[in-house]
C-alpha cells in the first residue's frame, strides 16, 4: 500500500513541477528522455517499472530536485521555501 501511495505521489510531483517550470508536455518529455505519451502516462499515475530510477535521476540533473523530494507532497510552501 505504501508503495502505492508514494508512486500516486511521485505521479502527481511529475506534473506539477511540469506545470510549475512553464513546460510543454512535449519539452517536459524531451528533457526526462522520454517519449510524451510515456509522459502522459505517469501524469496519470501509470508508471512502468524500469523507468523510475531513469527518471528520478534526470529529475535530479535537470531541475535539482532531489530524489526523495518526488516522493513527498508538493506544496506552494515547499516551494517557496526551496527559492
Amino acid at each position: 500500500m505504501k508503495n502505492e501511495v508514494e508512486i500516486a505521489i511521485f505521479c502527481k510531483n511529475i506534473k506539477a513541477l511540469r506545470l510549475e517550470k512553464k513546460l510543454s508536455k512535449r519539452k517536459m518529455a524531451q528533457m526526462l528522455k522520454i517519449s510524451t505519451k510515456t509522459l502522459v502516462s505517469l501524469e496519470n499515475g501509470i508508471m512502468p517499472p524500469r523507468l523510475k530510477t531513469n527518471v528520478i535521476i534526470l529529475i535530479n540533473k535537470e531541475f535539482g530536485i532531489l530524489p526523495s523530494e518526488m516522493f513527498e507532497m508538493r506544496t506552494q510552501e515547499n516551494r517557496k521555501e526551496e527559492e
